[in-house]
């Protein structure tokens, strides 16, 4: 970790912190040269896409987007785990683009990357509905674990597993067995109409092969809330007969035990070794709580109000088969108490994602329930591990203060130009939001990453975030409670007060509860230009507002992000510009978040109506005034 200068513009008292506070492990081996310079050329042909698609040139834009697949398949097949992240990334923009391919009326290939074994993805829908009726999960998995279960669902005969989407799309070791688009040449169709599989078992009936070959024409795609899960949690019934299985309920403040708080670190240590993320003993995993409500292949491991019949506390027990953790130290009583008297009280989830993985959700419990110091500690040892990400063989000058920590690749001189500049803005800020003179801006203290490199700076993108970097920002922001960080890319031996205020003003507003990202980056852009009203980037901005609401018919689509991402940007920030003009409610509406309004009810409160409902006013406005 580099040695950070502590600057002496505000100087606290030596006060004791807690290193290490929360159990945090991102990727920390640096991935070969070799493998981030394939994920450059993937992301470019992506980007190249994105331009070709622009401009109309549909055919060519699906070309790119083939090429880009090439890529993706070779990093797949290579194996590439340090790289998971951001290839998922990719994999979700290059389906996106296809999506907008076939809206324009142009069909690009099948993906070969998905063909090839693609990593999972949890987020909800993912890869994307199945169209009509017909279902992954209401009628192909129910017929895979009915006619496939013995042989490839409980166990992977001839190394080949269905036990979830994700294994079922990966194949064999000679290749996939589902060419999406080409039910008739997939190999999982050829075996059963030849009569060679199902072997021992029941046979697959006409009607049952039509149906499967019809989900694989049609894009073989996926339509639940995780490709990971059980096959077996998408039947209608449960193999202990139990019933369907447990949904999430949300946790009171008051409960008594709470899943995260006080249970995930006893998961996390003692049970995700054998029922983690990729291949599950018995295919129940505790990844994720929707995962744990899932079961596996011995049913629910769940039945809230009842721990006494519960499989896990059974199994804790060593009441129901082995002991588990298997072939380790038994939990004590105290612990698998408290495992069956939160089963009792429901089972509720006290986190803010159930679909996360669990060792991101209970970092994110502890961000919470740290103190300022707690948390400012831990992001220190966070931003070392992030600049080891995103540049391995870079040592980087390191600068802090009460308010900020500071990481660049440029000089020491302007770099403490920038921490001043970061500390003055903070505190203009805390004044503009009308914080109270002893609360910190952002708790925890935001990381601020400078860079005098385009391309440094993108690297953020590719290795950090796993997305492209618009080419032409100068600065973002990102918060997610455990971390809080800006970058900014400095053209010139400069600070510019604008750019800087935006990335702390998008922090401290998306830090104020579930706010929507278009409010949060739309109030960092308008502070930008309340701060520097001769940022250049303000007339690019009043441009694309222009253009983007001269394009589109629907512009508040920019709430619900069904714009692409620069132009939803500009969007928000001309929008949220309008809702400053009153200056009350727009006070009164960060009050109402401040003390933990949800947004959609402050919103209500102070403008009197939704954000989609102040659209037209806005557009009026917008387009009298050219932006």
């Amino acid at each position: 970790m580099p040695r950070c200068v502590r600057t002496p513009l505000l100087l606290l008292p030596a006060v004791a912190v807690v290193l290490g506070l929360l159990a945090i492990d991102p990727l920390l081996a640096a991935p070969s040269a070799q493998a981030r310079t394939q994920v450059r050329a993937v992301e470019a042909a992506v980007k190249r896409a994105g331009n070709l698609y622009r401009t109309k040139k549909f055919t060519d834009a699906a070309a790119a987007l083939d090429q880009a697949d090439e890529g993706l398949a070779g990093l797949a097949e290579a194996d590439a785990m340090d790289l998971a992240g951001p290839i998922d990334g990719i994999r979700k923009r290059i389906a996106k683009a296809r999506d907008l391919l076939k809206a324009a009326g142009v069909e690009p290939a099948a993906p070969k990357s998905t063909a090839a074994g693609a990593p999972k993805s949890t987020s909800p829908g993912a890869p994307n509905a199945a169209p009509g009726d017909l279902s992954f999960t209401r009628h192909v998995a129910p017929l895979l674990v009915t006619r496939c279960g013995r042989c490839h669902v409980q166990n992977a005969r001839g190394d080949f597993s269905m036990a979830t989407y994700v294994s079922l799309s990966k194949g064999t070791k000679d290749g996939a067995v589902i060419i999406a688009g080409n039910g008739r040449g997939s190999r999982i169709v050829e075996v059963i109409a030849s009569g060679d599989m199902p072997r021992g078992g029941g046979k697959v009936t006409p009607e049952e092969l039509t149906l499967l070959t019809a989900w694989i024409d049609a894009g073989a795609k996926f339509d639940g809330p995780d490709s990971a899960a059980p096959l077996t949690s998408f039947t209608t019934s449960r193999p202990d007969g139990a019933g369907p299985k447990p949904t999430v309920v949300a946790a009171n403040d008051k409960d008594e035990i709470q899943f995260a708080r006080d249970l995930g670190s006893v998961f996390m240590e003692h049970c995700l070794d054998c029922h983690g993320e990729d291949n599950p003993r018995n295919q129940f995993s505790v990844d994720t709580f929707n995962r744990m409500l899932a079961g596996g292949f011995s049913g629910a491991a769940l039945a809230p109000g009842k721990p006494d019949e519960s499989l896990l506390v059974k199994k804790l027990r060593g009441q129901g088969g082995a002991r588990m953790p298997l072939d380790r130290d038994p939990l004590d009583d105290a612990t698998i108490a408290k495992i069956a008297r939160w089963i009792e009280l429901g089972a509720k989830f006290d986190g803010a994602d159930p679909a996360a993985s669990l060792a991101d959700t209970v970092a994110l419990t502890r961000a919470l329930g740290a103190t300022h110091e707690e948390l400012r500690a831990s992001r220190s040892e966070l931003a070392a591990k992030n600049w080891r990400l995103v540049l391995p063989d870079s040592q980087p000058h390191c600068q802090e203060t009460d308010n900020v920590l500071v990481y660049g690749t440029v000089g020491e001189e302007l770099l403490s130009e920038v921490t001043q500049v970061a500390d003055a803005q903070t505190a203009r800020l805390a004044k503009f939001f009308k914080l109270p003179a002893d609360r910190p801006l952002v708790k925890g203290r935001l990381t601020l990453f400078v860079f005098d490199k385009r391309y440094d700076y993108g690297e953020v993108g590719t290795m950090l975030e796993r997305r492209e970097i618009p080419a032409s920002w100068r600065g973002h922001w990102r918060y997610t409670g455990v971390d809080a960080y800006g970058c900014v890319l400095l053209t010139d031996d400069q600070a510019p007060a604008g750019l800087i205020a935006q990335q702390i003003a998008g922090a401290y507003v998306a830090s104020l509860g579930k706010v929507p990202r278009w409010f949060a980056e739309g109030t960092a852009r308008a502070i930008a230009a309340r701060v520097d009203a001769k940022d250049p980037r303000l007339k690019l901005w009043d441009d694309q507002v222009t253009r983007v609401l001269g394009d589109v018919d629907k512009p508040e689509e920019f709430l619900t992000g069904e714009l692409a991402p620069e132009d939803a940007d500009a969007l928000a920030y001309s929008y949220v510009k309008y809702l400053m003009t009153s200056t009350n409610r727009y006070a009164g509406l960060l009050a109402a978040l401040a003390e933990g309004t949800p947004f959609d009810a402050a919103f209500s409160g102070s403008y009197g109506g939704t954000p989609a409902q102040l659209v037209a006013a806005w557009r009026s406005r917008a387009a009298k005034r050219g932006r």
